[in-house]
């Protein structure tokens, strides 16, 4: 008769195993989620860090381009005040101040003027207009006269320079 009876535990042990199981089932759930989780807040993390790259980007060409426009009114200036060189008069005077101005607004945006003379010469940084004759091998190669400047803005070249190489007569052509 014993034997034919069901024990009361049995039915617990039938519970605690199917309750034992679906508790195995959500910690994998709870795992699972926790891992989507962690890999979104990453994609997260990626996409600011790219955006702000992008938009630091967008900065400096737009930085760029308004440097090289104002660059362009610099130089106006420039062959306005050549011709005024010795002229003392009020708008003389004031002409120099807007460019002097105007030269530090162009430093605030990051313009720097390349520095090419007695460098070797680049054809990344410079076009070469004109060859000079240069007395010795080692001058071979190098920028001897800058006849308009080149500007670059972070490492974009903005405008290349125009400038004249040296050449010596017994260098073999590059």
């Amino acid at each position: 008769m014993g034997s034919a009876q069901t024990s009361p535990l049995q039915g617990f042990d039938s519970e605690a195993e199917r309750l034992r199981a679906q508790l195995s089932s959500r910690e994998r759930r709870v795992d699972e989620l926790t891992r989507a989780l962690a890999a979104l807040l990453d994609e997260q993390k990626d996409l600011h860090v790219r955006l702000e790259r992008e938009s630091a980007r967008v900065l400096d060409s737009e930085r760029a381009k308004l440097a090289l426009h104002l660059l362009d009114l610099s130089d106006h200036l420039d062959r306005a005040l050549a011709v005024a060189k010795d002229d003392a008069s009020p708008l003389a005077q004031g002409v120099r101040l807007i460019h002097d101005e105007l030269g530090k607004k162009l430093a605030q945006l990051g313009l720097e003027r390349l520095s090419l003379v007695g460098a070797l010469y680049d054809p990344n940084l410079a076009e070469a207009v004109d060859l000079v004759q240069a007395a010795d091998l080692a001058s071979d190669g190098k920028v001897v006269l800058e006849l308009s400047p080149g500007f670059r803005v972070g490492d974009k070249l903005i405008r290349a320079a125009r400038v004249s190489v040296a050449r010596h007569a017994a260098a073999k052509d590059v």
